[in-house]
């Protein structure tokens, strides 16, 4: 029995390279295994986030709007009361009438100087002054209010604000 060699399953190269290919296999399903574990579970975990996020932001959401609602309702509020300030204020403005009235009245001291006094930082006064300036302006032709912003003098004084108008006439 010479010629009868004694054959092991390890001795040959193929059969080495057979078990590092059975091994590679096996680590690679199991690497595989344990990748698709970790995936789901982090897919878990995304999806539980992602709800408590649904969740927060549907409280804020909701908070948001009810913050919004009472601000909507203190706008109207003010709105209402600034409606019925201006009506309040709405007698000491000077109409179209008025002003007519004011600038034929006026008509004979046509080539005087005009000069308005007003409250500093008083609006209401303001704006009747300018009310009162319209009223020349009808007087003069259409010509006053373009003179009186070209050449009107701001001057501070104690008890307000002074404003002389030279009438486009003098």
């Amino acid at each position: 029995m010479a010629l009868v060699k004694p054959v092991e399953w390890w001795s040959g190269w193929a059969d080495i390279l057979g078990i590092i290919a059975v091994v590679l296999g096996g680590t690679w399903a199991l690497v595989t295994l344990v990748g698709w574990a970790f995936s789901w579970k982090a897919g878990k975990l995304k999806d539980a986030a992602l709800t408590r996020y649904q969740v927060e932001a549907s409280q804020s959401i909701a908070e948001a709007n009810k913050a919004a609602s009472i601000a909507n309702q203190q706008a109207a509020a003010a709105k209402l009361e600034l409606a019925l300030l201006q009506t309040k204020m709405t007698p000491r403005r000077l109409t179209k009438e008025q002003q007519g009235r004011l600038a034929s009245g006026v008509q004979s001291f046509a080539p005087q100087v005009a000069s308005i006094w007003y409250g500093a930082g008083d609006k209401e006064s303001e704006n009747f002054s300018w009310d009162i300036a319209s009223a020349l302006d009808v007087l003069a032709g259409g010509c006053f209010l373009l003179q009186a912003r070209r050449r009107w003098l701001k001057a501070e004084s104690p008890s307000g604000r002074y404003l002389a108008f030279r009438p486009a006439w003098s």
